[in-house]
Order: structure tokens, then sequence, then C-alpha cells
């Protein structure tokens, strides 16, 4: 965009220039559908939209929780914690007021 320093980091990230512009009462910006399939969004897909400390924004899909991934990680999770011998007991009666 003419006049203007892009923020670009060294990465391999494919960049979008748009400018914001209005839409009814408020501001906004249409996504292109190069942007949007490679991101791997459609439209009535949900994003998260976060600004950071630097005030740069960034869009992220929100996907919808797989339930039986969530499953496997927790107990493939669990499964690095073995049982150990409970502490309550020994803590209890013990206390000095």
């Amino acid at each position: 965009m003419r006049g203007f320093q892009q923020a670009r980091s060294a990465d391999t990230c494919q960049h979008f220039p748009q400018a914001i512009r209005r839409w009814g009462n408020s501001l906004a910006d249409r996504l292109p559908t190069d942007c949007l399939r490679l991101a791997g969004l459609q439209e009535g897909d949900q994003i998260d939209i976060v600004v950071g400390p630097d005030g740069r924004l960034s869009l992220e899909p929100l996907r919808k929780l797989d339930r039986a991934a969530l499953a496997t990680d927790l107990r493939r999770l669990q499964a690095t914690m073995p049982l150990t011998p409970l502490v309550n007991e020994d803590c209890r009666g013990g206390e000095r007021w």
C-alpha cells in the first residue's frame, strides 16, 4: 500500500494488504477469498480477534473441540503422572495454631 510501511515478520506468512472501510455504522475489512482458503475458513466460521500488547491484530479461527482427541490427550498426560502415596494423613493433626 502506497505511503505505508508494512510491519512484516521474517517468516513464510502470506500477506494480504487491505484498507479498513466504513460498513454501515461500523468499520470493517473484507477478507480475500485466497486468504480464507489458506486459513481453511469459510463464510459463517467463528474467529477470535486478538490485539497484542504492541497493537498488532491477528484473526484466529475458533475450531470446535474434538472431544475424542481431547480425551486421548488427557489420558496420555495422565499416564505421565504416576500415583504417589497420599500425604494428607501425615499433615492432619500436626497444625500449629
